[in-house]
């Protein structure tokens, strides 16, 4: 701070002229210039954290929700006594026309988005005011790539960037991502429109997990059945080692390209001026087609009700009858020996009795054996229905949720463009 007071010292200012404004013609066209703010007026928006949508079927708008990451700008000294308003506190601090600590008079956000925009990275284009022409009320912004420290190689490496007269690393590249999003309308009323572009392919660094804290959307802000299907996603989706770590729902909206509205304010806090940000849901967005192609790449399955068939009691299983003893002959061996007249017929019906007796035995014992095995198979069956209804239980719990969901969108707003 006291170095940007010394005289002889290059003055901070935006190197364009404050009348362009950020904006990209066609893909990879340069964004342009940023307007110089004059802080003449307080902020646009209460700093109260706001309750999430939880009831899709009404006409509801969207509000923003402070998000819990935040950042510390500088501490507010002695000098600042009389100055009590964040806005005029950073008047005060900050160079004329920045809303950041400069590390290099040439880096501004002009600087930092010319970066992104020759890597291909982002998307971006003004939407002005239709009462003042002259005055940006958002930006969109469609992360199209994301260089990996694998593609650039050493992060100090250097490398000359067109219209600029320094040249910039990978430390300036990641930095960029943060840089370029502290525009700012003289009403602190900016805010941002995210999404991932739909030709996104890249593999997210672990670095742009700090980018996702601060700008990033919130499960709170999502409609109840799209969280749903967000829950849904999380537990079958297959990440490779790199995304383990990822949330789920960064991983959701890169893969289906669901948008979100991001804004950030000056706060003051326990004697620090803080950067405050908040994230809010889309209202205009049609997201009933994500939930169907949810729904179709991760079917919930749920399995046909079986009856459960109580095991049979013990005393009901027939039980096998013992054989009958074989008729017990009133002759003696020795008789059996004999060729008297009544020999002959007596061994005929001991044979008879020998062959109805085994034809039983057999019989009892197939009968027994298959209706066992009959009964072992339904207690099994009866078993692992129980599991998999038990198991399933939650699936099918959100599964029923995701039928109450009807179309949540509000009306526009005039002056704020996601209302």
């Amino acid at each position: 701070m006291s170095s940007s007071k010394k005289s002889g010292s290059k003055p901070l200012a935006l190197p364009c002229p404050p009348s362009s404004a950020i904006e990209i013609a066609n893909l990879y066209q340069i964004l342009g210039t940023i307007p110089k703010a004059t802080y003449t007026s307080v902020l646009a928006s209460s700093q109260t954290s706001i309750t999430p949508m939880t009831n899709p079927s009404q006409s509801v708008r969207s509000d923003y929700m402070l998000k819990p990451h935040y950042t510390n700008l500088f501490y507010i000294e002695p000098v600042h006594k009389n100055i009590h308003n964040a806005i005029d506190l950073a008047k005060f601090f900050f160079p004329p026309g920045w809303h950041f600590i400069p590390m290099h008079p040439d880096k501004s956000i002009g600087f930092y988005k010319d970066i992104l925009l020759k890597h291909q990275s982002v998307v971006s284009k003004p939407i002005f005011d239709k009462r003042d022409p002259r005055k940006i009320i958002y930006h969109s912004l469609y992360i199209h790539n994301i260089v990996s420290l694998d593609e650039w190689g050493h992060p100090s490496l250097l490398r000359d960037l067109p219209n600029h007269s320094i040249q910039y690393s990978y430390y300036d590249y990641m930095e960029a991502w943060f840089k370029v999003l502290l525009h700012q309308n003289e009403s602190f009323s900016h805010s941002w429109f995210f999404s991932f572009d739909h030709k996104f392919k890249s593999v997210i660094p672990s670095w742009f997990l700090k980018w996702w804290d601060f700008h990033g959307a919130l499960p709170e802000i999502l409609p109840t059945d799209l969280v749903d299907q967000v829950t849904i996603f999380s537990t079958q989706y297959k990440v490779t080692a790199h995304y383990s770590h990822f949330p789920s729902l960064l991983l959701f909206m890169a893969k289906y390209k669901v948008p979100w509205i991001f804004k950030w304010q000056y706060h003051i806090a326990n004697r620090l001026v803080i950067r405050q940000h908040f994230v809010k849901w889309w209202d205009a967005f049609k997201h009933p087609r994500i939930i169907d192609q949810v729904k179709l790449e991760f079917p919930v399955l749920v399995p046909a009700p079986v009856k459960q068939v109580p095991p049979a009691p013990a005393s009901s299983v027939k039980q096998v009858p013992a054989a009958p003893a074989a008729p017990k002959s009133s002759y003696s061996t020795t008789n059996l020996d004999s060729p008297s007249s009544s020999s002959k017929p007596s061994k005929t019906k001991s044979s008879k009795s020998k062959s109805k007796t085994s034809e039983f035995i057999q019989d009892n014992t197939e009968l027994l054996r298959v209706a066992n095995l009959l009964l072992a198979q339904v207690q099994a069956q009866a078993q692992s229905a129980i599991k998999e209804e038990s198991a399933s239980s939650n699936d099918s719990t959100t599964q029923s949720a995701q039928s109450e969901s009807p179309d949540p969108y509000g009306l526009q707003d005039a002056q704020d463009p996601f209302a």
